[in-house]
């Protein structure tokens, strides 16, 4: 009994300093450094030599083979409460997985962190890049700035605004490249356009780039619709007696557009059912982004002072034709996409495959027939939108996308 108690006394004196003391040193006598609770050391270091060597031996962590990524088995399981006060904790995981490697892992409450290495390699020694300041190579697909790249097949996904550069410029944009003099940029396209030399770059109305011979302009393309046979597109009218309301219509023509600036072109040929003689009568043509019969149409941003144009009598003993082409520039802006993107999008008579693209506001070519025009009865306006005649047919609308400064915009305000 007596040696029993002697035991316990000594194990009691050992535990002691420990216990009062919230810092211990291994391997010394001396006191370990300010900041650290546990130091080890085979020996101490010299005064103004701290910073080296002071042992032969390292410390082995504890080996495991971790289960998931975000599990802490088979440390602790996995409960609100542990992931908590597990915040810290750190082993050196044997087990490869998915999202697991070999290597050393600190927990940070939520996941199991890499400590050294990484999925870059360096590019000389072909071992996990150790520093940020090496050349190094990512087999696999990488994402910056986001975790849901937009395209899965994708090598490289950039969220954000990109520079990529060889020296230093000033400036944003979304996409900045920049070589040294002499050098190139090499965009390679694999489709069946044939070769790109002595082509360039550009992009159509809707962003789809291609290569195109230098000085060729990528159009849009009007819809001419009918709804009298196969030639015409007929609005009926009752006689207007001098009423501006009643003399405008819809042509039957449209075009959808993105954000951009356009020159709108168009020609028509226009007959009017009933139409009096003897008067001085004219047709004009502007644009609008409704379809509707009213003499205040909601005509798109023009980019100059002309908003319509003038169609003549198309013969001289005749005032129900009227024939004339013209071009008149325009914006789209974010706003009319806005406003007028989801407006149009059902199915077009006669084209019962067109669909409208998305992000695009419809401009409709609207006509104007002065009240002099129409005689007595019921009165008609046609559009020889697909007439033959002897030469035609003679109806067309496509438009041209181009740049223009805002000060030249500013120009043409009065």
């Amino acid at each position: 009994m007596k040696r029993k108690l002697t035991q316990c006394l000594l194990i009691f004196s050992l535990l002691i300093p420990t216990i009062l003391r919230s810092q211990v040193t291994i391997g010394s006598g001396t006191a370990p450094v300010e900041g650290t609770l546990l130091e080890l050391k085979e020996k101490e270091n010299e005064e103004g030599d701290e910073g080296k060597a002071n042992s032969t031996k390292g410390l082995g962590m504890p080996r495991v083979e971790l289960q998931e990524i975000n599990k802490l088995e088979p440390c602790a399981v996995t409960t609100p409460g542990n992931k908590k006060l597990h915040v810290g904790l750190v082993v050196y995981n044997t087990k490869i997985t998915t999202d697991l490697q070999k290597g050393m892992y600190s927990w940070n409450g939520e996941m199991w962190n890499l400590l050294a290495g990484g999925a870059w390699y360096d590019v000389k020694n072909q071992k996990p890049a150790i520093d940020n300041d090496r050349s190094a190579y990512l087999m696999g697909a990488a994402a910056i700035g986001t975790n849901t790249p937009i395209d899965k097949d994708a090598q490289l996904s950039v969220q954000g605004n990109t520079v990529l550069r060889s020296t230093p410029a000033t400036g944003t944009a979304a996409l900045d490249i920049e070589v040294p003099k002499g050098n190139m940029i090499k965009l390679v396209d694999n489709s069946s356009l044939g070769s790109p030399q002595g082509k360039v770059l550009t992009s159509d109305a809707f962003g789809v780039g291609s290569w195109q011979t230098l000085g060729t302009a990528v159009a849009n393309l009007g819809v001419l619709q009918v709804n009298r046979g196969e030639n015409w597109y007929e609005e009926m009218r009752n006689t207007p007696t001098n009423n501006e309301t009643n003399s405008t219509a819809y042509s039957g023509t449209f075009i959808d557009l993105p954000i951009g600036y356009y020159q709108i072109n168009f020609s028509m040929w226009v007959s009017v059912v009933n139409g009096k003689t003897g008067a001085r009568p004219f047709a004009a043509v502007f644009l609008s982004k409704e379809q509707n019969n009213a003499s205040k149409a909601v005509r798109p941003t023009a980019l100059t002072n002309v908003e319509s144009i003038i169609l003549n009598p198309t013969y001289a003993s005749s005032v129900s034709d009227y024939y004339g082409s013209g071009a008149i520039p325009i914006s789209i802006t974010q706003d009319d996409v806005d406003q007028y993107g989801d407006a149009n999008i059902g199915e077009v008579p006669g084209y019962p495959h067109y669909v409208k693209p998305s992000k695009t506001v419809r401009v409709f070519l609207q006509l104007y027939v002065s009240p002099d025009s129409f005689g007595t009865g019921t009165n008609a306006i046609n559009v020889r939108n697909h007439s033959p005649g002897y030469f035609g047919p003679y109806t067309q609308l496509y438009a041209l996308p181009f740049s223009i400064s805002q000060d030249q915009i500013d120009m043409q305000q009065p």
